[in-house]
């Protein structure tokens, strides 16, 4: 993962926060000296940033309401007292942090280079780590990680384009003492018989790095990465000759490289650049805000949040109650919220303005059961150690409602629920999630005791993520679910369970988009790029996914605003013509889908090249039977996108 970390000056901090800033900010300190605590990480469930040298950190964020968590190397972890409430426009100010330092002696180091094996030039942001610490090596290769604990550690060395490599022994380190020369030469990938692509995505406006753009090279199969910040792409391992190369990003029209890349054994093929322009172009505009319980004020998860105008738009809130909705043409939308075990909100008109986010558009739901709480109570535990664990978040979702809560110092927690039936999850930093393995039922004015979780530790050096994978509309979990994670270093996949939960495990450091197939229900791309670094799994990253059964009475279902399929008639009572762009060249498949999701025509299945295409379609399904009247759907899936067009087949 190439991550870079600013120190940013005290006069910086101050001109950043400005009027135009939402978000939070304060100091992060050592609560025996009161010194300022350097690269602490400040963090919620939607975004993370770290403290400059003077220990002052701003964390930018939409508004809404989120639990802070502070922590730092060789410091026990702390979360702010309180919810902290970001208003638009407001940072919310002197959200400080005086954190404990653990037990143990005098620190040291470990020092070394990186270089490339077959040239023995060094590797300049490369990333060098242990279970607790990490740096990225400068120009001439050479990193340093301070702060250690005296003991053993497992160094691990990765970089873009290379074999991951693990240092062969275990390294230790005495107290006050650097550890010299712990050095690693990183292999190509493909061991020098592939080349690689390289180059960069950005803004075609601002010609800024776009973060997270996922870039796909089609030829021998399909290879996908996700681009790091501040930083070219290079893609390797890809054997010798021609591939057809695009590049996509949330809010981004996908962009097709105009040639075929030719790849060379052991060369890297440069400068396969991409500027994509904004969806709309500029043209378009959001909503957003959060959704909480009108009882607690406490924010609520996957609630649906629906506009209703120009075209229908949807998103799901996040652990915080936070939702956006982009890419909408300027004009007036009626929007409502809806969630599991709530009454729905009153719509509310909304005006939505070209190149603006409208904020605080907020809603706060009545339950729907008017029952007297009960709750559920537990411990969190190590596995290993059989310690508690400070911080770790119980989440409850069920029929009636839904409740989170963190645990203490001595790893209890007690989380107050609606009567009636829920499915309680728990998830702590460094360590794997887990799932109660029963149904628990609250009842009315009673505390259902001994809900407990061990959490086992996460592996040494490597990172994953978490999470569920849901229905947007209707809230069940979905099992066998396919949870694609596109990150540095090419795509990773995995299936949900029965409970809707997917593990990536032993992921390398770095930036990765959660892809989401089901089937019944249209692909989604999970909105939050996110972060993996050693040691830590990265949980409760769940997408909603939408049915595609049903939709037409869907509230809210929206294929997508830039049309790259159209048919005409619409109504078909004899043939129609379906005509569709394939905007980068490898397989395409265009079929069509009755209104339970399922293909009762292939219109189309193989490679096409980049171009335009027509096909007919008489109404009829593979077997050449006349299908009933009723409605149907269109579906393009390309490399780049998949879309719908709804038809009425009339008889």
């Amino acid at each position: 993962m190439k991550r870079l970390f600013v120190l940013l000056p005290l006069l910086v901090l101050a001109v950043a926060v400005s009027a135009q800033t939402t978000g939070i900010s304060g100091t992060v300190t050592d609560a025996e000296t009161g010194l300022p605590i350097v690269h602490a990480k400040v963090h919620t469930m939607c975004g993370m940033t770290y403290t400059d040298s003077a220990g002052h950190y701003l964390l930018n964020l939409r508004p809404g309401a989120y639990v802070v968590t502070a922590s730092a190397m060789n410091y026990e972890p702390a979360v702010y007292p309180e919810t902290v409430v970001v208003v638009h426009g407001q940072v919310t100010e002197h959200i400080d942090f005086a954190l404990k330092p653990q037990v143990g002696g005098e620190l040291g180091a470990i020092a070394g280079t990186v270089t490339d094996m077959e040239t023995g030039k060094p590797i300049p942001h490369a990333k060098v780590s242990t279970r607790c610490a990490c740096a990225l090596t400068d120009s001439t290769g050479r990193y340093t990680l301070r702060g250690l604990r005296p003991g053993k550690y497992v160094v691990v060395a990765c970089a873009q384009g290379y074999e991951m490599a693990v240092y062969p022994d275990t390294v230790v380190v005495e107290p006050g003492q650097t550890v010299e020369g712990i050095d690693f030469a990183l292999k190509p990938m493909g061991g020098g018989q592939c080349g690689a692509i390289a180059g960069k995505v950005t803004d075609e406006k601002t010609g800024e790095i776009i973060r997270g753009a996922i870039v796909v090279a089609k030829g021998n199969g399909i290879v996908r990465q996700v681009t790091q910040c501040c930083s070219d792409y290079k893609i390797g391992n890809l054997p010798a000759g021609r591939y057809f190369v695009g590049a996509s990003a949330p809010g981004y029209e996908p962009g097709s490289y105009p040639d075929s890349v030719e790849v060379v054994v052991g060369q890297v093929t440069e400068h396969i650049d991409f500027a994509l322009v904004p969806q709309g172009g500029g043209q378009t505009g959001g909503i957003t805000g959060t959704v909480t319980d009108e009882e607690t004020g406490k924010p609520l998860f996957g609630a649906c949040v629906v506009a209703v105008g120009q075209i229908t738009a949807r998103a799901n809130t996040s652990l915080e109650g936070v939702y956006a909705i982009r890419n909408l043409p300027a004009g007036t939308y009626s929007v409502t919220a809806k969630a599991r075990g709530y009454e729905p909100s009153v719509p509310r008109d909304v005006e939505v303005v070209a190149g603006q986010m409208t904020e605080d558009v907020d809603f706060a739901l009545k339950p729907c059961t008017r029952q007297k709480p009960g709750a559920i109570s537990g411990v969190v535990t190590d596995s290993a150690t059989g310690k508690p664990i400070f911080a770790a978040c119980v989440f409850a979702w069920g029929p009636s409602g839904q409740g989170c809560a963190r645990t203490d110092s001595f790893g209890g927690y007690v989380l107050r629920l609606k009567p009636g039936p829920y499915l309680v999850r728990c998830h702590a930093r460094g360590h794997y999630p887990a799932v109660y393995p029963d149904t628990v039922t609250v009842v009315e004015n009673e505390t259902v005791p001994g809900i407990n979780f061990v959490l086992s530790p996460g592996r040494p050096q490597f990172g994953g993520i978490a999470g569920f994978v849901y229905n947007g509309y209707e809230w069940g979990e979905i099992y066998g679910a396919k949870v694609m994670a596109i990150g540095p270093n090419g795509s990773f996949e995995t299936f949900t369970n029965e409970h809707g939960e997917y593990l990536f495990d032993g992921l390398e450091p770095g930036d990765y988009r959660l892809e989401v197939t089901a089937q019944g229900y249209a692909q989604e791309l999970y909105p939050d790029l996110l972060s993996v670094e050693p040691d830590d799994i990265a949980s409760f990253a769940s997408p909603a996914v939408y049915p595609l059964t049903g939709i037409e009475d869907a509230a809210g279902f929206n294929p997508v605003t830039t049309r790259r399929i159209s048919a005409s008639p619409n109504p078909v009572r004899n043939t129609a013509t379906v005509r569709w762009e394939v905007p980068l060249a490898g397989h395409v498949r265009l079929s069509v889908l009755d209104n339970t999701g399922r293909v009762v025509r292939a219109i189309q299945n193989g490679f096409q090249s980049s171009g335009q295409y027509s096909a007919t379609w008489n109404g009829t399904n593979d077997r050449g039977e006349q299908l009933p009247a009723g409605v149907y759907f269109y579906r393009l899936e390309t490399p780049m996108c998949q879309e719908l067009e709804k038809v009425v087949l009339a008889r």
